[in-house]
């Protein structure tokens, strides 16, 4: 039991174990972020390929639709995400985007169900 309170020098007790997870899910989240930012931008952008390859995936821009079926409300940030590539898809693939709209089961019910998300709102008037 001797020396059992000291002190040692270079160690410190943490002040809570819970300030270091939210730390590290604080920049989790962070990273996340900036990735889905970097890929909107490239999905978005002007490159004639890259709508076209989506396009030839169908597959994938139908699990990317499935966002919708989240509960309300929607994170703002990944809405907003999620509006931007598809109003690039809409404006470059117009005939493509509209069939496949058609397509997805509950696409307009999705859709009405988040309206109150200035960004989803943007995508219907859109």
């Amino acid at each position: 039991n001797k020396g059992k309170g000291l002190l040692r020098p270079f160690s410190r007790p943490r002040a809570s174990s819970k300030a270091s997870e939210s730390d590290a899910e604080e920049e989790s989240e962070k990273k996340r972020n900036r990735y889905a930012y970097v890929a909107a931008e490239v999905l978005s952008s002007d490159a004639w390929s890259i709508h076209e390859a989506m396009m030839e995936n169908q597959p994938l821009v139908r699990h990317f639709w499935t966002f919708l079926k989240r509960p309300t409300p929607l994170d703002p940030l990944q809405a907003s995400y999620f509006t931007k590539v598809n109003e690039a898809l809409f404006d470059k693939k117009t005939e493509e985007m509209i069939a496949l709209l058609k397509s997805l089961p509950d696409a307009t019910a999705d859709l009405l169900r988040h309206v109150e998300c200035p960004m989803i709102m943007d995508l219907l008037l859109k």
